[in-house]
């Protein structure tokens, strides 16, 4: 079987098991994976949020859109690569960060899907990703800018896109324009992003090289 065929037979056995999983009562719908079954590069985000549990698939909602314009940036095709969760249901209505009970609960399933696909490189977006890959204790701002690994494989952690969602509505609604604080908000999001995009950039050109 080619690993389409794998990743269907896969997905078929996790849909039937989670309907006996507490958390396929917080969802609607089981968001497996999207994208090339042959890609190089993966890329691993923390769990769906509302438009992903209404349509079914990974990162298409505002966070996917954000991540879509800097993949566009950067010359990348997202139809070339693989995009999961480390869970598969909605947490709850306000999208509440996956926690260690959860995320341990869908790994037997993550790992499957991972070495189905052989990806040359992991992308882990946010922190509750992070935690799950690489080390319970890891953040960002302490970890980003090195290479891991998870199953023998570099894993490169960066930033989840809704983290600049937030941070740009926290600025427009809570900072004044030309004050300190607003530049000093601007600069620290702005240099954010490009250490996302330069992320992006390093686990793509592992990926393919």
């Amino acid at each position: 079987m080619d690993k389409a065929t794998f990743l269907e037979n896969l997905r078929s056995k996790v849909i039937q098991k989670y309907f006996k999983c507490r958390m396929r009562n917080t969802c609607r719908n089981v968001v497996f994976g999207s994208g090339d079954p042959d890609a190089k590069l993966m890329i691993i985000g923390e769990g769906p949020g509302e438009q992903e549990d209404i349509q079914g698939l990974p990162l298409v909602g505002p966070a996917g859109q954000k991540l879509d314009k800097a993949l566009e940036k950067l010359g990348i095709n997202r139809a070339e690569l693989y995009l999961t969760n480390i869970v598969l249901c909605r947490t709850d209505v306000y999208n509440r960060t996956p926690v260690p009970e959860e995320w341990n609960n869908c790994r037997p399933r993550l790992d499957m899907q991972i070495q189905i696909i052989k990806p040359k490189v992991i992308l882990a977006l946010g922190s509750a990703s992070c935690r799950c890959l690489i080390s319970e204790d890891f953040r960002i701002t302490r970890g980003r800018g090195r290479i891991h690994q998870y199953l023998g494989i570099p894993v490169v952690p960066t930033y989840h896109p809704s983290y600049f969602l937030h941070q740009e509505g926290f600025i427009r609604q809570s900072l004044k324009p030309g004050t300190s604080a607003y530049a000093d908000a601007v600069a620290k999001l702005k240099k954010s992003m490009e250490d996302f995009l330069a992320d992006i950039k390093t686990a793509y050109d592992m990926a393919v090289s």
